[in-house]
């Protein structure tokens, strides 16, 4: 079973000429889970956010707004997914699994992420080699 489940939210997002819509949480409460934190965060050109791991928590993640690699650990192999602008990815990542995000777009990319317990992570330098 996989550490990383990737959803296509095509499916889910309302578009009009306004731009787009979507309910990302609506994956975690329609299978029981409690959402205990929400962040939304920034990445620069270049650098790379997360790079850790969560011991308790399932996280789910949605980056927007560029270009960027997702990247997590799996059974000693490192997995990647590219996200192009405007792709509908979100990405739900169990407990364990080491996990990082990096631009490679010349502008600032975002991210929206969601936890079902309080956030905490653990720095995978004192853990295991770096998934970046």
């Amino acid at each position: 079973m996989s550490s990383v489940k990737i959803y296509n939210l095509k499916s889910k997002i309302h578009k009009d000429n306004r731009g787009w819509v979507a309910n990302l949480a609506e994956y975690a409460t329609e299978q029981g889970y409690k959402i205990e934190n929400i962040h939304i965060a920034s990445i620069k050109p270049g650098e790379i956010r997360g790079n850790h791991l969560h011991k308790k928590q399932k996280e789910w993640i949605l980056v927007f707004g560029g270009k960027g690699i997702f990247s997590w650990k799996e059974q000693e192999k490192i997995k990647e997914q590219e996200i192009e602008s405007g792709s509908q990815f979100l990405f739900e990542v169990k407990p364990g699994c080491p996990h990082a995000i990096k631009n490679i777009d010349s502008k600032d990319i975002y991210l929206c992420a969601f936890t079902d317990h309080k956030y905490n992570f653990e720095n995978p330098d004192s853990v295991l080699e770096r998934v970046i």
